[in-house]
């Protein structure tokens, strides 16, 4: 065995023995990425709460590249969750990532700030993006090849934040100072 892997075999013994049991390792780079939680502000926190006690979707939208792309992302319904739960067991994480992409993705609007114009490139109604829960993997890979591998990198991410904005805010619900910042104490 070289030096420079025994230093590493080393520093991710040192990293499992300061594990607490809320840490979450990811599979693919062995980092705890329950500590890159996001902080959110409270008028999230209200929009967040709105959109439960009005029993529709947390929409999210992003502006990317200076405000010349918007991505909107939107939260799955428990219908979608279970039929992607379901269809996502025989998954690689990979195909995971892009089909939570799809299934959570609504719109991708470019912005043209010097004609003041913009492009809806993208757009996904909730049936659509149940139909890509419902036929995973072959309709991710269809939709998922026409797309520019950098852009696709830059969608997975956003996506992948969003994911985290949503998991940081129902975490958040079990902290007392949660109910008292929406106003409900």
């Amino acid at each position: 065995m070289s030096d420079e892997q025994v230093k590493i075999e080393a520093e991710d013994s040192v990293q499992e023995e300061h594990l607490d049991a809320a840490d979450i390792i990811c599979p693919r780079c062995n980092k705890n990425i329950s500590q890159a939680a996001l902080t959110v502000s409270e008028d999230v926190l209200k929009e967040y709460t709105r959109c439960l006690l009005g029993q529709r979707p947390f929409t999210k939208t992003m502006s990317m590249f200076g405000g010349t792309m918007q991505l909107t992302f939107e939260s799955m319904s428990a219908e979608q969750a279970e039929v992607f739960k379901t269809v996502m067991v025989e998954a690689d994480v990979e195909k995971a990532l892009d089909a939570k992409l799809l299934a959570t993705l609504k719109n991708i609007k470019v912005i043209d700030t010097d004609n003041q114009t913009s492009v809806d490139t993208y757009t996904a109604d909730y049936n659509t993006r149940l139909g890509y829960c419902k036929s995973m993997p072959a309709e991710v890979a269809t939709v998922i090849k026409n797309v520019d591998a950098p852009l696709l990198g830059v969608l997975r991410k956003c996506a992948l934040t969003f994911e985290l904005l949503c998991v940081t805010i129902r975490e958040s619900v079990f902290n007392g100072d949660f109910y008292e910042g929406i106003g409900l104490l």
